[in-house]
């Protein structure tokens, strides 16, 4: 997303240096694009991230950041200086409290793009992110509005609303010819984004039914416990025959093409039980470029009532809106669509034009270029 929304500015006449708290592929990455890049060295206390946060102490975290924190805003207050930076530009909340207190203190300006909703557990530092902004950018209305809920009344006249666009692929529109329909969930392999709700919805299809559906399962793996899990779910099912664990795909886009349906079963908080262990997951879905690939492909989807889901997914135009985690509504909406391919085939239309109206990159493009301008 950051280099996407670089390579925007860069295309409007503004001059962009990328910046990283280390040297890795993301930089690399920038520098292959022709970005000129500069590392802001962070020590290893402030590149932690996830759940290994929560594994230290409360106290090991007061004493790093202690002595960590203040010498490493001192440095990057520096460089930003020395570097005459006007804005600077945040694809996460991390960035924003780890080089926000530096940027104000060289009076630049601080840009935050909100990619999902903020964490229900995390007041202070959501407060505090909005406060070190002076511009939040939110892929949906309904980001925008987790926002104004969870940081200051005051930030309200910060926030703009930018969907998220694509390049265009010409899709296959005519599918008649394929024997079987053909299901794809493609996102990343961790529990909120519910590929078990989507095995059990398809163990719960009429045996006629599965057995005229093809269903491919392909994305990051960023829990293997929950990977191996969906795999015993299909073995335990005998649905072997009926989806297809890919894992990592490098190559999505022949997938999305030949795809009838996307199936989105994105979650909202629950937990689920693997190897005797209960996980926990909280979400909140900011956009989901999934469906919107799929819109682009000219393919149905049936994806969760949550969040920005439902501005990227017509409910009953571009595709079908269930309850989030449900099986039997998921299992239903498939079912409805799998019989009557003419309706399936008329939301793959709908999704298009949706999609060519509203979520091209060239859309996304014209708008951040207009917050810049607006900025000035």
């Amino acid at each position: 997303m950051a280099l996407q929304m670089a390579a925007f500015a860069r295309d409007a006449g503004h001059n962009v240096l990328i910046g990283a708290p280390e040297d890795n592929a993301y930089t690399a990455k920038a520098k292959a694009q022709g970005f000129q890049t500069h590392i802001y060295q962070a020590p290893d206390s402030l590149l932690v991230t996830g759940g290994e946060v929560f594994k230290q102490s409360i106290l090991k975290k007061i004493i790093q950041g202690l002595y960590d924190f203040t010498p490493y805003q001192w440095r990057t207050h520096k460089a930003i200086q020395r570097q005459n930076i006007d804005w600077v530009y945040m694809a996460q909340q991390r960035g924003v409290l780890q080089i926000g207190p530096a940027a104000k203190l060289s009076s630049a300006k601080v840009m935050w793009h909100v990619q999902s909703g903020l964490r229900d557990d995390a007041s202070f530092l959501n407060r505090a992110s909005a406060a070190l902004s002076q511009k939040i950018i939110c892929v949906s209305h309904a980001v925008k509005d987790d926002v104004i809920k969870r940081a200051p009344k005051s930030a309200a006249h910060k926030i703009s609303v930018l969907h998220n666009g694509l390049p265009d692929i010409k899709p296959q529109l005519d599918k008649s010819d394929t024997p079987k329909t053909h299901l794809l969930f493609a996102a990343n392999i961790t529990p909120h984004k519910g590929a078990h709700i989507l095995i059990e919805a398809i163990n719960k299809l009429p045996a006629a039914q599965r057995s005229g559906i093809r269903v491919d399962i392909a994305g990051w793996v960023l829990d293997e416990d929950y990977e191996a899990h969906l795999q015993r779910l299909i073995t335990e099912y005998d649905l072997d025959d009926t989806i297809n664990m890919h894992g990592y795909c490098e190559d999505i886009p022949p997938l999305i093409q030949r795809a009838d349906i996307m199936i989105c079963p994105s979650l909202e908080r629950g937990e689920i039980e693997i190897n005797g262990q209960q996980k926990h997951f909280a979400w909140k879905e900011g956009f989901n470029l999934s469906a919107l690939e799929a819109m682009r492909a000219g393919a149905a989807v049936i994806c969760s009532a949550s969040y920005g889901l439902t501005e990227v997914v017509e409910d009953g135009v571009t595709g079908l809106h269930v309850p989030p985690g449900n099986a039997s509504e998921l299992a239903s909406a498939i079912e409805r669509l799998v019989k009557d391919k003419e309706t399936t085939q008329e939301m793959g239309s709908q999704g298009r034009a949706r999609y060519e109206a509203l979520f091209t990159q060239e859309h996304m493009r014209s708008k951040f270029v207009k917050i810049l301008e607006d900025l000035k």
